[in-house]
């Protein structure tokens, strides 16, 4: 190699492949740089201000793929910036860096995702890559590296540079896919994110756009009335300071609904009875996922179960609540019946392993497991243990609420819970 030291230019006497280490003066001394690697034909080449190949000569080296928050997500985020971590400290530059293939990225299903690469080094002569599959029942790719999700599943996608089929890399997708019905994926407060909550339009938006089922809040009123609202108080979604259990029916029924999402679009929603919450439940053959609020008396849960029964939907009704006292009532009341199918119970608890105070010196859990209850639990505190325990007793989980995709998905897919709750069909996929 023939260099011009003040120039940066090279002159290459035969072809080969060749090692320039660069140096840098700083206060008269020649301090080392940055060692590149370089594939020479009979023809000159010169660096950059960056030391970068100007003309085309080299061979890829490596292809590396990037994934991006909004086009990938990783399943060992931690794992995979060790790795990025631990190329830095032995290659400042990130020349050679690829994804370690035990990385598996997710995709949704019906969706499609670019594969980010970059040949090593960029000025290589052919930066042709081939895409091939070996799943095409769950994933096609074509040409330009656009990877389409078919169904759910796993597959393995190589990126073969065309000029030199020794440099490859892979990349290990899972496709998710969240179906509303087999996940059991229920409207919290109906479709909320999109309705005002608890509102006929909300419970209505629920069911057309594909829950599984729709939740609402029940209070009895003093006339014995029951209700959908969060709140034993009318002030938030209502702008009325007045308490649901101290007011008769007719004293609340004509008041208008002043907050809730979109408002605007749905200006003269009234407090739903639950007779007009079931009656769209029934029309849609959704499942009713009805959450007791208030104390309520064991004449008031008698009426209310005539009231469900009438519609003759007990296989698709879940009744859930806070108040164990209201739980345990209502399901004795059902086993006095002489039902073909009974509704579904759920104790809720924000944290099943905590003792609750109307359970004596039992946690939810212990408590829920010996009078066989199903449970239901803010998805911060859902664990393994908790759901394998309750599944060896037939028993499920239901958690709420999860509004993002792939949380939901690992949520599924790591605890396998039986039923989640969401504010948004943002995150179903059938």
């Amino acid at each position: 190699l023939d260099v011009d030291e003040k120039k940066g230019t090279i002159k290459a006497n035969v072809e080969g492949t060749f090692k320039l280490k660069i140096y840098e003066k700083i206060d008269e001394r020649w301090k080392y740089k940055k060692k590149i690697k370089i594939a020479i034909k009979n023809k000159p080449i010169s660096l950059n201000n960056d030391n970068e190949i100007q003309s085309e000569f080299q061979k890829p080296e490596s292809i590396k793929l990037y994934g991006k928050v909004n086009e990938f997500d990783f399943l060992k985020d931690e794992k995979l910036e060790k790795n990025k971590l631990a190329e830095k400290e032995e290659n400042d530059d990130f020349k050679n860096i690829e994804l370690n293939e035990e990385d598996v990225y997710r995709i949704r299903v019906n969706t499609k995702t670019k594969i980010s690469d970059v040949v090593y080094p960029k000025n290589a002569i052919n930066k042709d890559i081939k895409y091939t599959t070996d799943n095409k029942k769950v994933v096609s790719v074509d040409k330009e590296g656009v990877i389409k999700a078919l169904k759910a599943g796993k597959a393995t996608i190589t990126c073969t540079s065309l000029y030199d089929k020794k440099v490859r890399t892979k990349i290990h997708v899972c496709i998710c896919s969240i179906d509303a019905d087999k996940n059991q994926i229920v409207a919290h407060r109906g479709y909320s994110t999109e309705a005002p909550e608890n509102s006929l339009s909300a419970y209505r938006l629920a069911c057309e756009y594909g829950f599984y089922g729709v939740e609402c809040d029940i209070y009895v009123t003093k006339d014995g009335k029951f209700v959908c609202n969060h709140n034993p108080s009318m002030l938030h979604m209502f702008g009325v300071d007045l308490e649901i259990p101290n007011c008769t029916y007719d004293e609340i029924k004509d008041i208008n609904m002043t907050n809730g999402q979109n408002i605007d679009k749905y200006p003269n929603e009234k407090i739903p009875r639950v007779e007009e919450y079931l009656d769209i439940i029934k029309k849609y053959g959704k499942c009713a996922v009805i959450e007791l609020k208030g104390e309520m008396q064991y004449e008031d849960l008698v009426r209310l179960s005539e009231i469900i029964d009438s519609y003759d939907m007990n296989d698709k009704i879940e009744i859930i609540s806070f108040n164990v006292e209201s739980m345990v009532n209502i399901r004795d009341i059902y086993s006095k019946k002489d039902c073909k199918v009974m509704p579904e119970f759920y104790v809720l608890s924000p944290k099943p392993e905590e003792i609750q105070s109307s359970l004596g010196d039992k946690s939810t859990l212990e408590w829920a497991l010996e009078n066989d209850f199903n449970i239901g639990c803010y998805y911060a505190v859902v664990n393994k243990d908790m759901v394998e325990k309750l599944h060896k007793k037939n028993l499920k989980c239901y958690i709420y609420c999860i509004d993002d995709y792939y949380f939901a998905y690992d949520t599924f897919d790591e605890f396998k819970i039986d039923s989640l709750a969401a504010n948004t069909a943002e995150i179903i996929d059938l």
